[in-house]
């Protein structure tokens, strides 16, 4: 795996070995450096190298390696017959005897298989050394805690993190179970082996959210916890990482009070459309998506679909909060993080009930008369803008007759009731037509059509109606109504305008005023005109 570098000392007096070990192929990832000594102190400070290794061919109890360096590998070669190999003490400053057929012969067969086998256990040892390098620097430079315990619960192995975490050494910690490491009950140690055992069950990984009392303070733990499983199947333990969430959760309560503060429904989708976050307006306008988080939007939107209005490009929808009827504007804006990248969306309902009724109340002031309900001066010319151009709009314009008189005698308040009841009689005269107040005593109905006869038997009745009313009334005693009518289609094309229609229907009606009041003129009936 990792490229090794191996050396070798071969104490002898002679460089036979040497020559033969140098005629072997290095093994793969491996190079092999060989030097010839007469004792073992010639090798100065390379002695403590991890990869190193001494071969000695005559040894004695005077010159036996100082094995100070456990890791470095001592070799002896003697033949089978040599006294040397009955002597304990000599023996044992070596980690192996390479044996020959005779003293002071070498099987170069013999001495190729002897150096493979331990080249092979020297690159493993180095590789494997290296290995464990690798894996304590990852684990001690991820900044969450990281584990590992045999079957029993032990902890065999812990990164710095835990370390700092819990508040003692790895040595303090090294095969301790959970109550000694976080000071916990033992309530809470069975919680931990409970986890570790549904893991060591299902073989696979899981995920655990748990409150942990560290030196400090109380942290909320994200673990994700993992059985260690033995090429034979056989478990020997567990490991797991843990990632403190506190500030993220802390943060997620603090997110879910803003949420909760906005003057607005709120939903938050991932990009899978999966509801992650609401607030609780949410749920006073749709208590029957109250369980909507961690599920798909995709029905919530489809029962909004039924309730969508557009006005211009902004989406409305109508619904039901309680009893009442509520206007919502429907907004979606993406959710970027810090690279742009689209993390999810923001979905907002505006409530704008009061101010579309604020909007209609303004709006019914500005188009409708105050004293009579009926439609102003304002809206009578947007009305008339819209369908004056047709063939079949007839105007009706009347005023009432010794109106003034009324006043001056019986006063303004007398006055603003004969205008209501002028108002109530023509609505019931003209119930299918626009009828406007156009200022002071002047009303003007728009009619749809030309039935001329059916428009004077209203005309005639509406007088009729009005004399009868107002002659049983002393203070209305003497009001008549007077009226001129007109029909666009009797108009000259070229002069077929609303400031041309409303003057031609004024001088039918002072004609009618002319003429003794309390009577109408229809234009285009008198051939003089």
């Amino acid at each position: 795996m990792y490229h090794n570098s191996l050396l070798f000392f071969i104490v002898s007096d002679s460089n036979y070995i040497e020559k033969i070990l140098l005629g072997i192929q290095s093994l793969i990832d491996c190079d092999y450096t060989f030097h010839t000594i007469s004792c073992f102190e010639e090798a100065g400070e390379d002695v403590k190298k991890p990869d190193v290794a001494f071969i000695y061919d005559n040894v004695s109890s005077e010159n036996l390696p100082n094995r100070q360096d456990e890791c470095s590998e001592c070799i002896f070669v003697a033949g089978k017959e040599s006294d040397r190999l009955t002597d304990k003490d000599i023996v044992s400053a070596f980690s192996d005897v390479w044996i020959m057929p005779k003293e002071g012969q070498y099987d170069d067969d013999l001495l190729t298989l002897y150096f493979g086998r331990l080249a092979r256990r020297m690159k493993y040892k180095a590789d494997a050394r290296k290995q464990e390098i690798c894996f304590d620097t990852l684990i001690n430079s991820v900044p969450d805690i990281s584990w590992f315990k045999d079957v029993s619960g032990a902890h065999l192995i812990v990164n710095s993190s835990f370390c700092e975490m819990v508040g003692k050494t790895k040595e303090q910690i090294y095969k301790q179970g959970h109550c000694f490491i976080w000071d916990a009950s033992k309530e809470d140690e069975e919680v931990c082996l409970n986890s570790d055992q549904i893991i060591m069950d299902s073989k696979k990984t899981n995920t655990f959210e748990e409150n942990i009392k560290t030196k400090n303070d109380i942290r909320m733990l994200k673990s994700y916890k993992s059985a260690l499983i033995d090429v034979d199947g056989q478990i020997f333990g567990t490991c797991g990482i843990a990632h403190d969430i506190t500030e993220l959760r802390d943060m997620s309560t603090e997110l879910d009070i803003v949420l909760d503060s906005m003057p607005y429904a709120v939903l938050v989708e991932n990009t899978q459309d999966i509801v992650i976050n609401k607030n609780t307006r949410f749920d006073d306008y749709f208590p029957e998506f109250i369980d909507i988080v961690g599920k798909s939007s995709a029905e919530w939107k489809q029962s909004l679909s039924k309730k969508l209005l557009f006005e211009d490009s902004i989406k409305e929808v109508v619904t039901q909060s309680g009893d009442e009827e509520r206007i919502l504007v429907f907004d979606e804006e993406p959710i970027r993080d810090t690279s742009q990248r689209v993390i999810g969306k923001m979905v907002t309902l505006t409530d704008i009930t009061v101010e579309r009724s604020i909007a209609q109340k303004n709006e019914h002031r500005a188009n409708v008369d105050f004293l009579t309900g009926l439609a102003n001066r304002r809206n009578l010319m947007s009305y008339l803008e819209n369908n004056y151009m047709r063939d079949d709009v007839t105007l009706v314009m009347l005023d009432l007759d010794n109106f003034k008189h009324v006043n001056d005698t019986y006063g303004h308040e007398a006055g603003d009731k004969a205008l209501v009841k002028t108002a109530e009689i023509m609505r019931d005269c003209f119930q299918d037509d626009f009828i406007s107040r156009m200022g002071g005593d002047e009303f003007m109905v728009v009619i749809s059509g030309k039935d001329t006869d059916k428009i004077k038997r209203e005309t005639e009745k509406l007088l009729s109606d009005m004399s009868n009313e107002y002659m049983v009334r002393e203070e209305f005693n003497g009001i008549t109504v007077s009226a001129g009518i007109v029909t666009t289609a009797d108009i000259p094309k070229e002069k077929r305008n609303i400031s041309y229609l409303v003057k031609t229907a004024d001088r039918m009606l002072y004609k009618a005023k002319n003429n003794g009041k309390n009577c109408y003129f229809v234009y285009g009936e008198d051939k003089n005109e």
